[in-house]
């Protein structure tokens, strides 16, 4: 799947995203952030996109300090589709800010997947939006996030979106989503998914192990597993 070893990839991207923040907050106003992620499986809403493989990710993003924002994150991706694809690259905009303590935020995301044939119609928007509220001893957030042109040109799609983070230590946290896809039946059926956590987080990187699940029956990419990942944020 990587044409070079997976830690050399790593540090080069590491080093490279270092590098673009720090020559992008000494020239332009606003703050730039980066990260950076190795795990065991690329997972989007309950579905592996990997084939249940490692995956390398990263993006970078930029702060106004008013509130909007604009951000790239990119992974590998292995569909099974004879390598018609193999990246997916997300750009986004929005805007987030907190009102009495409550969070929000809304935005619009387009998912790329450079390389695959235009006839398969992988390419796809999204309008999202969450509401969230941190009540000390746990946090909470429901979202949405809809198209009318879902993966592979298969009309509506609607993702409803809640989590709960409770945090145990000053480095721990317990995490937990419910999610659900409705979708038309050329995508495929509509599904539940979820995910249970904990993250362990110090100075310099995130670790994640997290079991993931859907309702979805013969269905390989969906099947009940567990994921480990570990990150960084610069």
């Amino acid at each position: 799947m990587f044409r070079r070893p997976i830690y050399k990839f790593l540090i080069s991207f590491i080093f490279f995203t270092n590098s673009i923040t720090a020559m992008a907050d000494n020239h332009l106003v606003g703050d730039f952030s980066g990260n950076v992620t190795l795990t065991s499986d690329y997972s989007f809403r309950g579905i592996s996109q990997t084939g249940e493989e490692p995956a390398i990710q990263g993006g970078l993003d930029w702060d106004s300090g008013t509130g909007f924002y604009l951000g790239a994150w990119g992974s590998n991706v292995n569909f099974g589709d004879g390598d018609e694809t193999s990246m997916e690259l997300d750009v986004y905009a929005g805007y987030a800010g907190s009102l009495d303590g409550l969070d929000y935020d809304v935005g619009f995301i387009y998912y790329i997947y450079p390389g695959a044939n235009s006839n398969l119609n992988y390419d796809f928007w999204e309008i999202y939006g969450s509401l969230g509220y941190d009540f000390e001893v746990a946090s909470f957030s429901a979202g949405l996030a809809y198209t009318s042109d879902n993966f592979g040109d298969t009309g509506d799609g609607l993702y409803l979106m809640s989590s709960l983070s409770i945090p145990v230590s000053d480095m721990i946290s317990l995490d937990a989503s419910l999610n659900y896809y409705d979708v038309e039946p050329g995508f495929g059926d509509d599904y539940w998914d979820w995910i249970i956590g904990a993250t362990l987080s110090i100075d310099w990187f995130d670790a994640n192990i997290s079991y993931i699940d859907t309702d979805l029956s013969n269905f390989d990419a969906a099947d009940s597993r567990v994921v480990f990942s570990i990150s960084r944020s610069f």
